[in-house]
């Protein structure tokens, strides 16, 4: 595939691949630092994957291939309601999972819900852990380690969420562009 604008040097779909990647994986990085430090996930950066995600897709796979994916991202979107309302999820947390969703499809969407449901699961083992020592004073001193130690604290299920995107990243990128 190769994109060529009048004027402008060939795109190849390998650069179009590279910066896709870079988009991808630096929200799932971003995520993760942001939701540890904060116990949120903004919501420009769910949007700019829904933006950049939706491109792609309607540029790689056409209105078809976006109809495909926005059905598995409305599947996600519904899933992150009713966690919710259960009271398990932030409304951030919902959107990111939506908007990362959106990426995937079909199995590959199955095994990112996989992944981030062990890695989420992990993730609770380890701080129901670190929630039963007490924090020395050189760590209490930071507040985003102190917030995740107390007990009433929930999880910061961003974590999960943007490490099963990296989990994902290769699978994401080829299916986005088709």
């Amino acid at each position: 595939m190769v994109f060529v604008l009048e004027g402008a040097p060939m795109i190849t779909a390998d650069v179009v691949a590279l910066a896709l990647t870079v988009v991808f994986g630096g929200a799932m990085v971003v995520v993760v630092v942001w939701d540890i430090a904060t116990y949120e996930i903004p919501d420009t950066l769910s949007l700019m994957l829904v933006l950049v995600g939706s491109a792609a897709l309607l540029a790689g796979q056409g209105w078809g291939g976006l109809g495909t994916h926005v059905l598995g991202a409305l599947g996600a979107f519904a899933f992150g309601v009713v966690m919710f309302a259960l009271g398990q999820w932030g409304g951030g947390d919902v959107k990111f999972l939506a908007a990362t969703a959106l990426w995937l499809s079909g199995p590959v969407l199955f095994g990112y819900i996989l992944w981030v449901t062990i890695i989420g699961g992990g993730l609770a083992l380890v701080v129901l852990v670190f929630r039963r020592f007490r924090l020395p004073e050189c760590l209490a001193a930071r507040p985003w380690l102190a917030r995740l130690h107390q007990a009433d604290e929930g999880l910061p299920y961003g974590v999960a969420l943007g490490i099963g995107g990296l989990v994902m990243l290769r699978p994401a990128v080829i299916t986005v562009m088709g």
